[in-house]
């Protein structure tokens, strides 16, 4: 894991040389522990003045192949993109610099959050016109008690939680 972010830390160096002159790169850390069903994220400035990368420790464990392949060239993506001020999120210099730095460019995983929710305590099912999708605590509660509506990006349908 470390082997693999180091690598790709150096190709956004050779990629990016005058990324090197930030004290955000140069103080640049990383975290294992973050929860929930994301799998990484990244901070590019902290307090300290450095930026940070946050990685799921049960995604590593589970799927260490898709981290290295695709979340940590997506999170150290981020951090490129802010630092030159290319902007924040996923749009299109953030997409245009993952896939320089190896990944799709894709906004979300599609890894199976069951084991990571269940840690937090709160794996719930909810399902739509074409699957049973595996939520948080969180959005469970918001379709329950706020009656919000999340619509399945697959079929179109409003998710339902059994």
């Amino acid at each position: 894991m470390i082997e693999g972010f180091e690598r790709v830390k150096k190709l956004a160096e050779e990629k990016f040389p005058k990324i090197v002159e930030f004290d955000g790169w140069k103080m640049l850390k990383i975290d294992f522990q973050f929860m929930g069903k994301v799998a990484g994220r990244a901070f590019v400035r902290t307090r300290e003045g450095g930026s940070k990368v946050l990685f799921n420790p049960i995604f590593i464990e589970d799927n260490l192949q898709h981290i290295i392949k695709e979340t940590i060239p997506h999170e150290l993506a981020h951090i490129v993109n802010g630092l030159f001020q290319y902007g924040y999120g996923h749009g299109i210099n953030w997409k245009r610099i993952s896939r320089i730095l190896g990944c799709s460019g894709e906004r979300c995983h599609s890894m199976d959050c069951t084991r990571a929710l269940e840690k937090t305590g709160g794996a719930f099912i909810a399902k739509c016109g074409c699957k049973e999708h595996v939520i948080s605590k969180r959005k469970r509660n918001n379709i329950v008690i706020r009656h919000d509506v999340y619509i399945c990006s697959l079929c179109g349908k409003r998710l339902v939680v059994s």
